[in-house]
């Protein structure tokens, strides 16, 4: 058992066989890994976001978007513990931006990240993204990264 900090880049794989990685965070996140699987609540708008984008790019078609969105929406209460954007995350967040090279809504998701590895040091958790300056922060800050695809 591990604990993931998934932030949108990764989560969007979960759903969407054609990203690559796609199977290997399927299989992280599948409920037989026994997977911790940590977000912040910042992700299911920048999902929704991802999943608008690709019918709009032709990638997706409206009835697959709405079977990956009513995929999500259950994982959302069933599996994923998810990290509220309280003050403390936004101070950090803060802190994060004049640090690293990072865009808002990545620094909100690593300060999260930081804070449930803070939080239960035990966990040791891993942040997965697809993002490379993400990567790069979250290791410079010492968390355990993924990096995918």
């Amino acid at each position: 058992m591990a604990a993931l900090f998934t932030d949108p880049s990764a989560l969007v794989r979960r759903y969407d066989k054609s990203e690559p990685d796609a199977q290997r965070v399927r299989r992280a996140c599948a409920p037989s890994s026994a997977n911790l699987i940590f977000v912040a609540r910042l992700a299911s708008a920048e999902f929704a976001s991802a999943l608008a984008r690709k019918v709009r790019e032709g990638r997706l078609t409206v009835p697959q978007r709405d079977r990956h969105w009513r995929l999500f929406r259950g994982h959302w209460r069933a599996q994923y513990h998810v990290v509220g954007l309280s003050d403390q995350v936004f101070t950090l967040a803060e802190q994060l931006l004049f640090r690293h090279r990072l865009r808002a809504g990545d620094a909100l998701h690593l300060a999260a990240a930081l804070i449930v590895g803070r939080a239960s040091p035990a966990l040791s958790v891993q942040f997965w993204t697809a993002d490379k300056q993400q990567a790069a922060a979250a290791q410079r800050e010492g968390l355990l990264v993924t990096l995918l695809a």
